[in-house]
């Protein structure tokens, strides 16, 4: 059995679509925690920056060529995905570019049929696709939005024994923040690398329970962005990465994590202060376990992470709320455009803000 990957990372645009600089980091950390023989273990990982169109094409059809059953295939883009007048969805490379009309000229993408064509024909019955990938290029600042219209994904991607895993629905934006690595990728990451995404704790990470750990950060630090996950027939348990098991680490981790989600109310995220009891539980646990202070506290940071961003941006909102509303004493619907439009960008739905307003 192989274990081969293909990342790609398009960060590299002409005008009409905007620069994902953290796409090309995206997939050196996809290949540093898929290489590791105590992590993905993976025989073979391409990366692919900023192909052209027809390189990409050709990479694509390399993965999924000369493959046997059992073989685990992962095909990972980060970068730009744009759909054509028919809602035909298409992987963008740097060649990319749009008409006068704003509508992709498809000689210069690879299409999702090409791909799907390529899984298809492949004996592999163990593949698994990763989109950390948009449909249009909306920007907003200090966020980069990377979805707009409806595109079925499973209809377009779907097939036996295949796991897509996607950053986001097809009609909302997939925001990255302006960090290193896309929200996305960096929980995918941070749950191999950690082993946090053993959630059975069997010792391996499925491509379900990949996901499921990462889309759980994701959606506290921006809950209007639902990644997805559309596994058929067998795609749940493809097992993509091994985990530690009896770590002192993980299971530092995990008490940390069963806290912070329990009593989330009891915490200050933006000082990163836990309550008396559970400092008191935390603190008799490293010691046991025979974590460092600084050890147990970057774990610590590391979980509590999303949930200051969300925070964080709670705050904000208010604050530009507040400023908005102390002009009239009311809003206008003029005002309440806006102060929606700054919502979306924060990554949050009307139920996350109603508290504030």
């Amino acid at each position: 059995m192989a274990k081969v990957a293909l990342l790609v990372g398009v960060s590299e645009y002409q005008s009409g679509l905007q620069a994902l600089p953290s796409a090309a980091q995206d997939v050196v950390a996809m290949q540093r925690v898929l290489e590791h023989p105590e992590m993905g273990g993976f025989n073979e990982v391409k990366i692919l920056p900023n192909p052209l169109t027809k390189e990409l094409e050709i990479a694509i059809y390399d993965l999924f060529a000369e493959r046997h059953s059992e073989d685990v295939i992962l095909f990972y883009f980060s970068g730009h995905g744009v759909k054509d007048e028919h809602r035909n969805l298409y992987l963008t490379t740097p060649e990319t570019r749009k008409s006068s009309k704003g509508i992709v000229v498809t000689p210069t993408a690879v299409t999702a049929s090409y791909l799907q064509t390529q899984m298809s024909r492949s004996l592999c019955q163990r593949q698994v696709l990763i989109l950390d990938c948009c449909y249009s290029g909306a920007i907003a600042k200090g966020l980069t939005a990377k979805d707009e219209g409806e595109i079925d994904i499973k209809a377009e991607l779907g097939g036996k024994g295949r796991a897509i895993l996607t950053s986001s629905t097809s009609v909302q934006s997939s925001f990255q923040q302006n960090q290193a690595l896309s929200i996305y990728t960096q929980y995918l990451v941070e749950g191999i690398e950690t082993g946090a995404a053993d959630r059975d704790g069997d010792g391996r990470i499925s491509a379900d329970e990949l996901h499921q750990y990462a889309s759980g950060k994701v959606l506290e630090a921006s809950p209007a962005m639902t990644p997805q996950f559309y596994p058929v027939e067998g795609g749940y348990r493809i097992y993509l990465a091994r985990a530690p098991q009896d770590d002192p680490k993980l299971q530092y981790r995990k008490a940390v994590e069963e806290v912070v989600s329990e009593d989330r109310e009891d915490i200050d995220f933006i000082e990163g202060e836990i309550d008396f009891v559970n400092r008191c539980y935390l603190d008799e646990l490293q010691t046991s376990l025979g974590l460092s202070s600084q050890e147990a506290q970057a774990i610590e940071t590391e979980v509590m992470e999303p949930y200051r961003l969300r925070f964080q941006k709670l705050q904000r909102y208010e604050e530009v709320f507040k400023k908005a509303w102390q002009k009239q004493n009311s809003l206008s619907d003029r005002e309440c455009r806006k102060l929606r439009r700054f919502q979306e960008a924060l990554g949050f739905r009307d139920e996350d803000v109603s508290a504030i307003e």
